[in-house]
């Protein structure tokens, strides 16, 4: 269980990363010929590939059958094996390895995120009142208004209940860049990007491990600010979009910066948001070449991870030398029965190595057993063969009966 645990995270781990490589490569291009809504949608790809099933694109093989069979005879009681569930220690002690980084980087999370939730203060009823219309227009009846002294930009926070965090210093600000900010912080919300940082925050703890996710994560956090730029933008006239890039070019200045809200200024983005601001038009054709993209890509990647070899499952290498695996004691006891599948390499001198468990059912009886027969084979094989694909199914025989009585 362990083997295939430790499979499918390093397959998923080397697509995500394969697909967070084609994303950043075609982003600049999304962003000329299209747009930032389109940039901003493509990095559901990477949620979309985690969850689809490791094998949605291998084909189905069986490799060769060979079944075993628990007799008095062969296999007698006392060479009946007494550990069953050995693991092997290369993939248990990395998902340990792995599983230290994620709980530490989950740990630093929750840090900030409850010191950031413990500095917030609610907003005086005063100055609340001169922005009550403009939030009830928008829907958002809900939102709570507070201020932080750990957040001094406006921002929009939160999982389970939603924030503006609006600093002392917006309430200065001219009335015409307060609206400006205001509209990009509930088209943030409205949009949910702040639960989407929480996603954001969860795949750099789960891949902790590679610079690229963080890497991507600050390519997706500018397409999510640049996008909402858009949609906030979308019907305006040009008048309008002078007026927002003014502001927003007015806003400059240092900044504290936190990742986990939806914010107003990111000093570093400022130049790249009023560039992409001449190109908002959003057309219908866009969705559906994003569409095709997303698809093609996943497919892609998926094809690419899981690909074989020529001749795999094919089994072309002659087996001179099959060692019979022994029986678990447990299994025989209680009559289970049930089956592995191995998959290995061939050295040129024709000795299985790089063996790993595919599937077995029951889980944790016969893994070990099968891994350890299948490392005592020899096949012919002339320049060694990769990826061979071997079931080995284990039966009790008739009056094959083992008792616990020695």
């Amino acid at each position: 269980m362990i083997d295939l645990i430790f499979e499918i995270f390093v397959l998923k781990s080397i697509g995500s990363a394969a697909l967070l490589i084609l994303i950043i490569a075609i982003r600049p291009m999304i962003l000329k010929w299209m747009n930032a809504r389109v940039a901003y949608g493509l990095w559901l790809m990477l949620p979309i590939y985690l969850l689809l099933p490791i094998n949605f694109v291998e084909v189905s093989s069986t490799g060769g059958l060979m079944t075993f069979f628990l007799g008095t005879e062969n296999l007698p009681v006392d060479l009946i094996e007494e550990g069953f569930f050995a693991e092997n220690l290369l993939a248990s002690w990395s998902l340990i390895i792995w599983a230290i980084g994620f709980i530490i980087s989950t740990m630093i999370f929750l840090f900030k995120y409850r010191r950031l939730i413990g500095s917030l203060k609610y907003i005086d009823q005063e100055n609340i009142s001169q922005y009550a219309r403009y939030l009830e227009n928008g829907s958002n009846t809900q939102l709570q208004l507070v201020t932080s002294p750990l957040i001094d930009v406006p921002a929009i926070f939160g999982l389970f209940r939603s924030y503006l965090i609006l600093p002392k210093s917006f309430f200065g600000l001219p009335k015409q860049s307060q609206q400006a900010i205001l509209s990009h912080e509930l088209y943030h919300l409205n949009r949910n990007d702040h639960r989407v940082n929480f996603i954001r925050v969860l795949f750099k703890s789960l891949f902790w491990f590679n610079p690229l996710f963080y890497i991507a994560d600050r390519y997706c956090e500018a397409d999510q600010e640049i996008s909402c730029d858009l949609g906030v933008l979308e019907n305006s006239k040009p008048e309008g979009r002078a007026i927002y890039a003014k502001v927003l070019l007015e806003s400059v200045a240092g900044v504290t910066q936190n990742r986990l809200v939806s914010q107003w200024k990111y000093q570093s983005l400022i130049k790249e948001r009023v560039k992409m601001l001449n190109n908002i038009q959003a057309k219908k054709w866009h969705s559906w070449v994003a569409c095709i993209l997303a698809a093609g890509a996943i497919w892609l990647t998926s094809g690419v991870v899981m690909a074989k070899p020529d001749g795999i499952g094919e089994n072309e290498a002659i087996p001179l030398v099959i060692t019979n695996p022994r029986y678990p004691r447990k299994a025989a006891m209680e009559g289970i029965e049930g089956w592995v599948k191995v998959r290995f390499d061939l050295d040129s001198n024709g000795f299985p190595y790089e063996l790993s468990v595919i599937n077995a059912s029951p889980e944790g009886i016969f893994e070990n057993d099968a891994l350890r027969a299948v490392r005592q084979w020899k096949f012919k094989t002339e320049n060694g063969q990769k990826d061979l694909i071997y079931t080995l199914q284990f039966k009790l025989a008739a009056d094959s009966k083992v008792s616990d009585n020695k």
